[in-house]
């Protein structure tokens, strides 16, 4: 589990802002500095959940019941710990993985005669990725935006073009019908920390997860696409392998108090800055800001940071 310590000696910032005065993580901002382009498409919710090391937590949102789709873990030796989407209850669905070993996590689905699915191939450790996760609402287009992501539409879609097919757009509701009887499978999640979110956006491009609270996390959205297509002589084509598992939500990161999408020692000068009165966060802002979780801005985030980008337990 994570170690949060609040003593100043490793990291000497008392002097900076002794004096200051906390800014409430809920506080109207006071100046005329431009919001974050992301602060209007966030919003926290009351949600939380605590999540053990070496335990998984699987939740859903606006996902089909009958899901084809499957979050699985591999270990390096291709042993497979499993979760059906369709199995995933109001409540969530824990899953334990054996310590000391690392995982590569795949985004699959399962349709009896056939399956497959995306993974990133990087394997990653969860010894130590228990904590708390906040359940927070994005809209997909604003967080994985033209500069990086532009296959994104603004209701969350997204169009993929074959050359032998033609193009379709998918809507992460599992599966996908057309006049002509051809099927467009596809199923969206979200991977944070030791969070696993099934997702299918809302008709505004919305979605809702869980995220992890550790500084420097952040989110990644996982993709899968799967499409049975019907030829006007009646033949059938398998076409499979779409997806991606390794999409950023850009500037979800904790510690990211500039919006930069990255935690560094700019994070800790502009939070300074916020409880000098210099400049104001926006909602995401401080969301990402209270890192030590007390709702409230003060020098003890900033000191968080610093230890944090020192390699120190914060």
């Amino acid at each position: 589990m994570k170690k949060v310590s609040y003593k100043l000696s490793a990291v000497a910032l008392s002097i900076i802002l002794a004096a200051a005065s906390a800014v409430s993580a809920g506080a109207a901002q006071t100046n005329s500095e431009p919001v974050s382009s992301y602060s209007s498409d966030f919003k926290l919710l009351s949600s939380t959940v605590k999540i053990p090391d070496n335990q998984i937590y699987f939740s859903r949102y606006n996902t089909p019941s009958d899901s084809i789709f499957i979050g699985s873990f591999s270990d390096e030796n291709n042993k497979k710990y499993s979760v059906k989407f369709s199995e995933i209850m109001s409540g969530g669905k824990f899953l334990s993985l054996p310590m000391n070993q690392k995982y590569k996590f795949s985004l699959r689905y399962d349709l009896g005669s056939s399956g497959g699915g995306s993974s990133d191939g990087t394997f990653r450790s969860y010894s130590n990725t228990g904590g708390t996760y906040r359940k927070v609402r994005v809209k997909l287009s604003t967080f994985l935006n033209s500069e990086y992501d532009s296959k994104f539409a603004s209701d969350g879609s997204v169009t993929n073009t074959d050359s032998t097919y033609g193009s379709h757009t998918f809507r992460f509701g599992d599966v996908d019908i057309t006049s002509d009887g051809s099927k467009y499978y596809s199923g969206m999640c979200v991977r944070s920390g030791a969070a696993i979110t099934a997702v299918t956006p809302n008709l505004n491009g919305e979605i809702e997860f869980y995220v992890d609270t550790a500084i420097g996390s952040g989110a990644n959205v996982c993709t899968d696409f799967y499409t049975i297509y019907k030829h006007n002589d009646g033949r059938t084509s398998y076409i499979g392998g779409g997806g991606s598992t390794g999409s950023s939500l850009h500037a979800l990161r904790f510690g990211d108090a500039d919006s930069s999408c990255f935690v560094n020692v700019s994070d800790a000068t502009k939070i300074q800055s916020a409880i000098a009165g210099e400049c104001s966060l926006d909602n995401l802002q401080k969301f990402v800001s209270d890192v030590n979780l007390d709702n409230n801005i003060s020098i003890k985030d900033v000191t968080c940071i610093q230890k944090y980008l020192a390699g120190l337990d914060y």
